[in-house]
């Protein structure tokens, strides 16, 4: 009796041993998860940053680049409208001539604001799908890590289950045994 009882004493602290193993591989195994996880966290967070950076540094441009655009036209329009009233003393068909060449160095400035504009536009929608490309990467490189978590915990309840499954059995086997030799003393 004392011997059965010094057995299941000693199969139990086995089964626990392996238990606290158990765990602390799991504790292991969760903490590279959530370690990847902050990893993907910060990197999500640089990549964003980095592209912000980079699209406010490009618009910055663009931006200098219509300011000393329009400085330039200012300049000219004003050196324009000079020459334009000398030349509007001087013949009136000059001025027409004038006129016509304001009015299409108007459509080209306009054009090239145009094509400034769209490319502005082109890539703060290039940067857009760029951030939504990466969410999304990130997005399924969470819902991978979280299904492994979760299969983890499927692995590890069903190892829990077999254990007790057994530790049942043999607690069954023990008290039959005990029961045995019961009935013959």
């Amino acid at each position: 009796d004392d011997q059965a009882r010094e057995q299941v004493y000693e199969i139990e602290q086995r089964l626990r041993q392996q238990l606290e193993q158990d765990n602390e591989k799991l504790q292991s195994r969760v903490g590279a998860l959530e370690s990847r996880l902050k990893e993907l966290e910060e990197r999500w967070t640089h990549d964003s940053a980095q592209q912000m950076e980079s699209i406010t540094q490009k618009a910055q441009e663009c931006s200098k680049a219509l300011e000393q655009f329009q400085q330039e036209h200012d300049m000219e329009r004003k050196a324009r409208l000079r020459r334009e009233g000398g030349l509007l003393q001087q013949v009136e068909h000059h001025a027409k001539e004038f006129e016509d060449r304001w009015n299409a160095e108007r459509q080209e400035r306009l054009d090239q604001v145009a094509k400034l504009e769209k490319i502005l536009m082109e890539k703060e929608t290039q940067r857009e799908r760029e951030q939504t490309s990466f969410q999304r990467r990130i997005e399924e490189e969470l819902g991978f890590l979280r299904s492994e978590i979760e299969l983890e915990v499927e692995e590890r309840q069903a190892q829990d289950e077999q254990i007790v499954a057994a530790l049942n059995r043999y607690t069954q086997q023990l008290q039959n045994g005990v029961s045995i030799l019961g009935d013959d003393v």
